[in-house]
């Protein structure tokens, strides 16, 4: 079996219908803060818009070989100073279980070094 690849590129507003299928998706969103009936494609498109000021987060997609949206990942709260930002994925129930998810963190990770940056963490609710 042939493993897929997958790659990050910037937000655009092709994703936001994908976007919004994610976030109303129970089993992707049982652990975040976000999503649910009340993510709107405005909602999405409006976070694709917010995601070109890259001053405090760097937010990608993550898309296969087609650049099809297969979720999102993030570097939020980037923090020079301290060298530190935190780290944040979603991903699409159609790309779950295929690498996307693995493949996403390795080039978030790979982005965040050539940043400075020194210390990545994740923010799990307790329920998590």
């Amino acid at each position: 079996m042939t493993e897929q690849a997958f790659s990050l590129r910037p937000l655009m507003e092709k994703d936001a219908q994908r976007m919004v299928e994610m976030m109303h998706d129970a089993q992707t969103t049982q652990y975040l803060q976000i999503g649910g009936p009340g993510y709107t494609l405005d909602t999405a498109l409006g976070f694709i818009c917010m995601s070109s000021d890259e001053s405090k987060n760097l937010h990608r997609a993550v898309v296969d070989e087609a650049d099809v949206y297969q979720g999102s990942v993030s570097l939020k709260h980037i923090d020079h100073e301290k060298k530190e930002a935190e780290y944040a994925i979603s991903m699409h129930p159609q790309a779950q279980g295929k690498g996307a998810a693995k493949a996403a963190s390795a080039a978030i990770l790979e982005l965040a070094w050539s940043l400075g940056l020194e210390r990545v963490y994740l923010n799990v609710l307790q329920r998590n």
